[in-house]
């Protein structure tokens, strides 16, 4: 038993030590950089310089301010909008609440940059569909609508924001139990005074944490703030970044690393501060008791309640990803018009015919697959670790771990540029595949490991301890009796890592060289050239990889299951 035990502390003394240098090395580098003149992997003198134009000049704070503006207009629209919905699927008679509640979450899977390029072209200021439309309704004489501005910049944030925002809120609310709001509704409460006095207040756990997540992936969004912000000159911490390392010149790559590090101080405080407010409370939701939903019959005001779900449905799902589907097959991108040439497939011929759009297939399959299958592994063991052993630094280990949550990934990105180029020659990996695979990695390890994790501890230690006690030691227990009862969950993990890796962009977009592009990149180039038809084609392409991959996800998942 003493030989098993050591043998586990070594493992996990390996594995916190590779994970403590994937997580660290770059965050160290951030701090490093920041002080640096010059461009990574040019040698230049530390320095002042980079802190003294960064913070004593005044446009960082209309940065900070822009940010603050954007990101609570989001947070505050898209939680609205997340607890009326998750309101109207759990405690009302609407029609079709589980399909609305299906739609609702599906553009959780949906790549932003898609979004993003469906919501350009529905609200160009000159040819946009809905301008179109309004035009031709009203008479007026240009569209009412502008999407290159800081109103469009938070109507897409916005609507990008609501699925999970949504996701998290909805089961909360079948978490409670009706029995509060009745004894509330039998004292003569109306509706509102119950919602906003009952619900809401037995909701603030899911609310809370919903809203600070949102706000913290606002704060570090890349691409929408990019691809919408930089034309109509909104600057916000992401895009100012990007624009200074990649689009001035020379790049000021000491003065981005600055801004970097203030924009990681923040999201990880408003992080800790989620964590502090919540942490002993005890908000009861569940009683002993079992029961049954409250439902309120609304009679032919449900019919209006759902005209209104059905609007959010085609706003966050439909619109935008049919536009860039319409799009592709269009010769002008939101261009409706009955002339010859109006619907052509050229775009996708272009697209096909292109070896770097080949190649970023390529690249992606093989790094998101790699990357996505690593972590795993790691995951396993890492969680394996953590609740299975007495390896000594457990907690830590699980905080190293969660520390990339609050990196934004342009940031990471940025520190892990700082980080590799410099490393002494073979392991110098800057412009190397294995860079955007480490990337991917350190990004995906918080994920893969809380997968997994709740997976490992509904196996109970009976069943290893019986392994134990017929002789076998933990790898063969690990090989024989976990990994056999985790597959679904492993196969879960991969494919979840692996849709999400080969839409990721922010991590990689300062890291990728010629020859290692990814669909993202690739993507991402085409509509900053202006390149909408190829960019739409491309789209289409990425969404149907991430739902084929998420529907053979849902398709062996259960068959595994069955065969358990």
């Amino acid at each position: 038993m003493g030989k098993w035990f050591e043998a586990s502390n070594a493992t996990g003394w390996i594995l916190f030590l590779v994970v403590g240098f994937l997580v660290l090395y770059p965050v160290s580098w951030l701090l490093v950089g920041s002080f640096l003149s010059g461009r990574p992997g040019i040698t230049r003198s530390f320095t002042l310089s980079n802190y003294i134009n960064v913070y004593l000049d005044p446009s960082t704070y209309r940065l900070l301010w822009n940010s603050i503006v954007i990101v609570g207009a989001r947070t505050l629209v898209g939680g609205s909008l997340a607890i009326f919905m998750a309101w109207v699927v759990t405690r009302t008679n609407v029609p079709c609440r589980r399909v609305l509640e299906a739609l609702l979450i599906m553009p959780m899977f949906v790549p932003n940059v898609l979004e993003t390029i469906g919501w350009s072209i529905l609200l160009s200021p000159k040819s946009g569909l809905i301008n179109s439309a309004a035009k031709w309704l009203f008479g007026l004489s240009q569209g009412p609508f502008n999407v290159y501005s800081l109103t469009g910049l938070i109507w897409v944030m916005s609507v990008e924001s609501l699925p999970l925002m949504f996701l998290l809120i909805v089961s909360a609310f079948r978490a409670v139990d009706p029995a509060l709001e009745n004894a509330a509704a039998m004292s003569g409460a109306s509706y509102p005074r119950v919602f906003f006095r009952v619900t809401l207040p037995l909701l603030l756990p899911a609310v809370l944490g919903a809203l600070t997540l949102t706000f913290v992936r606002g704060m570090e969004a890349f691409e929408t703030p990019t691809l919408i912000g930089l034309p109509a000159r909104v600057y916000v911490f992401t895009n100012q970044i990007y624009e200074v390392t990649t689009l001035k010149m020379p790049p000021r790559y000491g003065e981005a690393t600055a801004l970097g590090l203030l924009l990681f101080f923040i999201t990880a405080v408003l992080v800790l501060f989620q964590q502090r407010m919540l942490r002993g409370k005890e908000f009861f939701v569940v009683t002993g008791r079992g029961y049954q939903q409250r439902v309120i019959e609304l009679g032919w005001a449900r019919w209006l309640l759902f005209l209104a779900s059905a609007f959010l449905v085609l706003i966050t799902l439909v619109l935008p990803v049919s536009q860039v589907i319409v799009g592709s097959f269009q010769g002008v991108p939101g261009l409706y018009s009955s002339r010859p040439g109006t619907w052509t497939l050229a775009h996708y011929a272009g697209v096909f015919q292109s070896e770097a759009f080949w190649r970023s297939l390529r690249n992606s399959f093989v790094l998101a697959g790699a990357a996505g299958l690593m972590t795993v592994i790691m995951g396993l063991l890492i969680a394996y670790v953590i609740h299975r052993t007495l390896f000594p630094l457990r907690k830590l280990f699980d905080f190293l771990v969660w520390i990339p949550w609050t990196l934004p990934g342009l940031v990471m990105g940025l520190g892990m540029l700082w980080a590799y180029i410099y490393l002494p020659d073979p392991f110098n990996l800057y412009g190397t595949a294995w860079l955007l695979i480490i990337a991917f990695i350190t990004s995906g390890l918080p994920l893969g490991v809380r997968l997994l994790a709740g997976a490992l501890v509904q196996i109970h230690p009976s069943l290893e301890q019986a392994g134990w006690s017929s002789g076998a030691n933990r790898l063969t227990s690990l090989w024989f009796i976990i990994l056999p009862l985790m597959r679904p969950a492993l196969l879960s993990g991969f494919i979840i890592l692996f849709s999400l890796f080969i839409r990721q962009l922010s991590t990689v977009v300062l890291l990728y060289s010629e020859g290692s592009e990814l669909l993202s990149i690739t993507l991402f180039s085409y509509f900053q050239n202006g390149e909408l038809g190829p960019a739409c084609a491309v789209s289409v392409v990425v969404l149907l990889i991430v739902f084929l991959t998420l529907g053979i996800a849902g398709g062996l998942t259960p068959s595994i299951h069955d065969m358990q």
